[in-house]
Parts: C-alpha cells; sequence; structure tokens
C-alpha cells in the first residue's frame, strides 16, 4: 500500500533517500549559513573592540570565528583564511609577534595555496622579533607569489608593495645592494602616487645611510623629487564640493564620492609620511633646517586634519619639528613640542577605561591598551625620549631632570631589537602603514 501510495504521488521506490539526502544537505547548507553568519557577526564585533584599542578581546573573538569557520567550511576555506589573517593583524597589531606568527604559520600549513598579504605580514612578524633572515627569505615568497600570475599579468602594485617590504627588510639585514635593486624596482612598479613616493623616499633612506657625498646628493634628490611625485598627483587633490555636485547631477551615487575621498585620504597621508621623511633627512644631514621645518608644518596640517588626536604618527611630526627648534636654539618651543608628542604618544583610548579611577592610571597601577597600535610605537616613543633629554642635558639647570628623560629613553631603548643604519629611524623605510 505504501509503495502504490508513492506510485501515485508520482514517486518511486528510490526517491524517498533521494529526498531524505536533499533534506539532509539543506540542513548542513543551513547550518552552514549560520556558521557562516556567526562567524562574519564576531568577525565585525572584533574590528570594531580593534578599533577602540580592545585588541584583547578582539583577538578571543577572532580565535572563536577560526574555529566556527575551519569546522563548518573547512580549514582552507576563504572565510577561514579571512579569519585567520585578521586575527594574525590584531595580534600583530598588539605586539604578540609570536602569536601572529604562530597564527599565520597554522594557515600556511593547512592551505593549498598561499597569499602575498599572509607572507608580507608574516614577514613583520618575524621581523619584529628579530629574525631578519627568516623575514628576508619570507618576503622574498610574497615576491615571487606576486610574480607567479597565472595570466602572465601580475599585479604590479601588490608586487611593489612586496618589493618595497623586501627592500626594506634587506637593508636592515646589512644587504645594501640587494636592498637598492628591490627599492628601485618597487618606486617604478607603483601605479600609485602612494607607492611611488614612499618607494622613492625609502630609496633615498638607504644613499643617507651609505653616507658617502655621492649618496647623500642622491638622497636629496630622491626626497625632493618623492615630494614632488606625491603633491602633483590628482589622488592628492581633496574632492570639492563643486565637483560632489556635479557628481550628484550626473546620477552618481554616493559610493563614487566615497571612494573619491578615500583614495584622497591614502593620497594625502602618504603626502605627509613623505614630508616627514624629507625633513627627518635634511634632520640627519644637518642640512636645509627651515625646509625641514616648513615640509614638517605642513605634514602636521594633513595629519592634524585627517587622524583623530593622540594619533602616533602626528607625535612623530610634533618630535621631529622640536628637533627642528633645537637647531634653531628655541629650547623653549621644542620643550613644549616634545611633551606635546609624549602626551599624544599615550594613546589611551577613554572607550576603554571600563571604571577603572584616573587616579590608579595617573599612578600606572592599571596598564590600558593603546588607541593607536603599531610596532613602530616603541621606537617612535625611545627617539622622542631621547631628543627630550638631549635637549634638557644641554640646558643650565635641568641637567637633573634630562638625566631622568636619559634613562627613560634607555630603558625603551634596551628592549628595541631593530637598529637601523647610518642614523635612519624606521619610519623612514615606511614599514608601517600607521605612520
Amino acid at each position: 500500500m505504501v509503495f502504490l501510495g508513492t506510485r501515485r504521488a508520482g514517486l518511486s521506490r528510490g526517491a524517498i533517500p533521494r529526498m531524505r539526502r536533499l533534506l539532509s544537505s539543506s540542513s548542513d547548507q543551513a547550518a552552514q549559513a549560520n556558521a557562516q553568519l556567526e562567524s562574519l557577526h564576531e568577525v565585525s564585533t572584533a574590528v570594531d573592540l580593534a578599533a577602540l584599542g580592545r585588541r584583547a578581546e578582539a583577538a578571543s573573538l577572532l580565535e572563536r570565528a577560526v574555529k566556527i569557520c575551519s569546522g563548518s567550511m573547512g580549514e582552507d576555506s576563504v572565510l577561514t583564511r579571512a579569519a585567520m589573517h585578521r586575527l594574525a593583524q590584531v595580534l600583530y597589531d598588539d605586539q604578540r609577534f609570536g602569536a601572529a606568527e604562530a597564527t599565520l604559520r597554522q594557515g600556511e600549513s593547512n592551505a593549498r595555496k598561499q597569499f602575498p598579504t599572509d607572507l608580507l605580514l608574516l614577514s613583520k612578524a618575524q621581523l619584529f622579533q628579530g629574525k631578519i633572515p627568516v623575514a628576508v627569505e619570507t618576503a622574498s615568497r610574497a615576491v615571487d607569489l606576486c610574480q607567479q600570475d597565472e595570466d602572465n599579468t601580475p599585479d604590479t602594485d601588490a608586487l611593489g608593495q612586496a618589493l618595497r617590504q623586501l627592500g626594506v627588510i634587506q637593508l636592515l639585514s646589512g644587504e645594501e645592494d640587494d636592498a637598492e635593486t628591490s627599492l628601485l624596482r618597487a618606486a617604478r612598479l607603483g601605479s600609485a602616487s602612494a607607492d611611488q613616493g614612499k618607494g622613492l623616499a625609502a630609496v633615498a633612506a638607504l644613499n643617507i645611510a651609505r653616507g658617502d657625498e655621492q649618496s647623500v646628493e642622491e638622497a636629496v634628490e630622491l626626497l625632493n623629487e618623492a615630494c614632488a611625485t606625491t603633491t602633483e598627483s590628482d589622488e592628492h587633490k581633496e574632492p570639492t564640493a563643486t565637483a560632489e555636485d556635479e557628481r550628484e547631477k550626473e546620477g552618481g551615487d554616493g559610493n563614487d564620492a566615497a571612494a573619491s575621498a578615500a583614495t584622497s585620504k591614502v593620497a594625502r597621508l602618504a603626502h605627509a609620511s613623505v614630508l616627514s621623511t624629507a625633513a627627518q633627512g635634511e634632520l640627519v644631514l644637518e642640512r636645509g633646517m627651515a625646509a625641514a621645518s616648513e615640509r614638517l608644518g605642513e605634514a602636521l596640517r594633513i595629519r592634524e586634519q585627517l587622524l583623530p588626536i593622540g594619533h602616533p604618527a602626528t607625535a612623530w611630526t610634533l618630535s621631529l619639528l622640536a628637533r627642528c627648534h633645537v637647531a634653531a636654539g628655541e629650547a623653549v618651543t621644542a620643550e613644549g613640542l616634545f611633551r606635546a608628542a609624549l602626551d599624544s604618544l599615550q594613546g589611551i583610548a577613554e572607550e576603554v577605561d571600563d571604571g577603572i579611577a584616573r587616579s590608579q592610571r595617573s599612578a600606572g597601577a592599571v596598564a590600558l591598551p593603546l588607541l593607536f597600535a603599531s610596532p613602530l610605537h616603541p621606537y617612535t616613543k625611545a627617539a622622542t625620549l631621547r631628543g627630550f633629554s638631549e635637549l634638557l642635558l644641554q640646558w643650565e639647570k635641568r641637567e637633573a631632570e634630562g638625566e631622568v628623560v636619559a634613562r627613560q629613553a634607555e630603558k625603551v631603548e634596551s628592549s628595541l631589537l631593530l637598529k637601523p643604519p647610518g642614523g635612519l629611524t624606521l619610519h623612514m623605510l615606511h614599514l608601517d602603514d600607521v605612520y
């Protein structure tokens, strides 16, 4: 009777198992969709927490997202890989370089395909642990991957960025000739003014490190060219109200305006970064102090306009401006700028307070996370403290205070593993986009 009933319904004996498999498959698909939604929610929340400086909580959520994705979609799925990369980035930003490296290596071991972005982040995590030879090898693999495009049309921007990072790490490893080759290629490949300018500035830093007269002159020319490159680009121009009105009249949507504004912001911040590098080059070479001060003034204006209060890039600009005023013999102004820079480098987000009393924070009893994370942060603090201590030690009746600040600088410097050559700083090499 059951058989006849199924026949009347138009079903064969094999249809019921097929339906069960279909229902089972639909159930699996629903479970996978739910897992995707849950993991995306965790990632979105983690991004918000990381933006507030709450990176430990963000990392915990991302670890959960990785488990959800790998359990429901497999360890090599796109979402799993993306969640792992985001987790590694948060760990890297939090200066937990060993944990970031372990996360990326885990993803690499489970993956059928490697991605240059993963390798570049891995090489930076290795670099800031002092594993310079390994970091060079990893960055070289990233460059090779960028060049191994199936259609023989590699992404030149991605290749340029990979070459620039490789060149910087080669410079830090003492491989100056290889570094020059990589950095020059990077400067030529970038289609965006930001990449071109940063590439030229990094080559200039290499020439400053060499120190001979010809290299120094080449460095000055390259720095001027880098500044001109980022200044003259159309990307650098601020979107005007008139242009936005014209887009609306032509029927353009808000996404076009937002994309244009984002591109302009990146270009302008890159210009500020290159201006700071050029000014620092002039300070290192002890020439063109007026030009250095003018460039830093423009960089500060851009950064104060586009970056939140307390951003470390702004603090670094203030620190360099202070050095200009020291060179000009304007000690009082220099002191004010150094103090402003150090205040900005505190970078504590009020959103992270969680009810902790200000007295506890000011007494140093509770350490709160920095809102703006960067592995260069301690290098910035060390250089600022060192410059401030040198000013105070030269100041009559301020020597004792200078010695205190000098000891603070030494304490921070003792923890730094990377020592750039020839009076350079890591900021001049454009290794980290926060600056």
